[in-house]
């Protein structure tokens, strides 16, 4: 045969949509922290360099602490962002029954048509090239009339055309299952 075998990957999870996916829980993760640093104390620390009545040599320290006494703001982005996080989470798991899905449907259209090219290929065209060469010695010999003849090259010539059918869907699914495991390999 003189189509290269199609090396098939054994995981999709490096798929681009995948991925996309998992950088979306890593943003909820990340908002996740914000919203839970609101919760926490800040220190407040300034310097300055000070000068009075003309006289320079000052310096100025302020040290200060913010606590939060109401939570009610901060526990509503916190919650958010929990669930903003469970909602992306819900994405990926969609995402990636999606691909494996489409990956699955890909692969068995791919095998059948293989299938279906390499039985054409190996059985029916060389069968179908024998019966042509000897409808046309029958015909040439006498031994077949002229419409036996034609019914003969017809069939023969049907069976190159769905060899070329089924060619064309083998290329056309390798195609596709190309494209898509190429998609995230590159």
């Amino acid at each position: 045969t003189w189509i290269k075998p199609l090396i098939l990957a054994d995981s999709i999870g490096k798929h681009p949509l995948l991925q996309m996916a998992k950088k979306r829980i890593d943003v909820a993760d990340a908002e996740r922290k914000v919203a839970l640093a609101d919760f926490l104390p800040k220190l407040n620390a300034q310097y300055g360099v000070q000068e009075i009545a003309g006289q320079s040599g000052f310096y100025q320290y302020q040290i200060g602490v913010s606590i939060p006494l109401f939570f009610l703001p901060q526990q509503g982005r916190a919650q958010s962002a929990k669930f903003e996080r469970k909602i992306a989470e819900q994405q990926y798991r969609q995402t990636q029954l999606e691909l494996h899905a489409e990956y699955q449907s890909l692969l068995q259209q791919y095998h059948k048509w293989l299938a279906s090219w390499q039985f054409y290929e190996d059985e029916a065209l060389p069968l179908a090239r024998e019966q042509r060469q000897g409808t046309v010695i029958a015909y040439k010999e006498g031994a077949i009339d002229y419409v036996s003849f034609i019914q003969n090259l017809k069939e023969t010539v049907q069976i190159e055309v769905r060899s070329q059918e089924a060619l064309n869907q083998y290329l056309e699914s390798r195609f596709q299952l190309e494209y898509f495991l190429n998609s995230f390999n590159q």
